[in-house]
């Protein structure tokens, strides 16, 4: 069991006896932990941790719901109370009685056996992609397309490079290698107010959840990625995808996908989730188009 990292999330990384992979993710953030000392004033801090609220704490479930709807890969992710466990060992004080969630990743196993997802290798972006140049010709474009249409559609902007694992079942080379998108923190992400709103021409990424796009900000953080990956593909092959997004994301999948959310949530973000996703829905083609522009000319 380690600590992982973040920029405002407390996690744990920890393994089964049978090699399975799970990460536990904090789900209150406290982004004023990297403020400097200068400023860590009672003010800011609070007005920092406020942010927090802009976070829907069972997106990650709805995420996986509607990827599956979608035939793309993804982590299995529950919302849990981490236990007061002895085994928790130095973590204990620190982690117990925490809510969080709980993902469950594909994991290596020895002598290329399959995991229990069928994954042969598992890989970090760092280790598939060189530092600079054209991505390996063994990722697979289209299917990287679908997920991240699917992350512009959950209103999810933090697809940086780290927020991915790369997948392949094949037995010998050359392999195809899938995307699969984890810590899904800012699904459903809505920074609003006067201030974010102002704040907003300077940091993109602070974007709303409206029934519209706000195509900078949802990627800026994976542009490179992005670029690198899917700066070839015809726009052809942008709109097919969109349209099988579109049809498999029907409101059936979706009212199933959002009642993954434990109940009280679900009774008090139902009706305002699956008006915003039936608009996302529509305005998808025309917000897809547009991006694949912005990927074809990043200048």
């Amino acid at each position: 069991m380690v600590r992982g990292g973040g920029f405002q999330t407390r996690s744990l990384e920890f393994a089964s006896d049978d090699g399975r992979e799970f990460r536990f993710r904090s789900v209150d953030k406290d982004a004023s932990q990297r403020l400097s000392p200068g400023v860590r004033l009672p003010a800011i801090v609070g007005m920092v941790r406020d942010q927090t609220s802009a976070l829907h704490p069972a997106g990650a479930l709805v995420a996986a719901g509607l990827a599956a709807a979608a035939g793309i890969p993804h982590v299995v992710p529950t919302l849990v109370v981490m236990p007061d466990d002895p085994s928790l060992g130095q973590f204990r004080q620190e982690f117990a009685g925490m809510l969080g969630i709980l993902e469950e990743h594909p994991a290596q196993r020895p002598h290329g056996l399959p995991d229990r997802f069928g994954f042969r290798r598992v890989v970090e972006t760092d280790t598939l992609l060189p530092p600079a140049g054209p991505a390996p010709r063994g990722i697979d474009a289209r299917e990287y397309l679908a997920a991240r249409l699917l992350d512009l559609y959950l209103n999810d902007w933090d697809r940086h490079e780290g927020n991915w694992l790369w997948v392949t079942s094949d037995t010998a080379q050359p392999y195809r290698w899938l995307a699969i998108p984890k810590d899904r923190d800012q699904v459903f992400a809505s920074y609003g107010g006067v201030v974010l709103a102002i704040a907003r021409a300077f940091v993109p990424k602070l974007v709303p959840f409206t029934g519209d796009y706000h195509l900078k900000g949802l990627t800026a953080n994976a542009a490179d990625l992005d670029r690198r990956i899917l700066g070839a593909l015809p726009m052809t092959v942008w709109d097919s995808l969109t349209r099988v997004l579109v049809t498999r994301l029907n409101d059936a999948a979706v009212e199933s996908a959002l009642r993954r959310m434990p109940a009280p949530y679900y009774r008090l973000s139902r009706d305002e989730l699956i008006t915003k996703l039936r608009a996302r829905r529509e305005r998808l083609p025309a917000a897809a188009r547009a991006w694949a522009r912005m990927v074809a000319s990043p200048d």
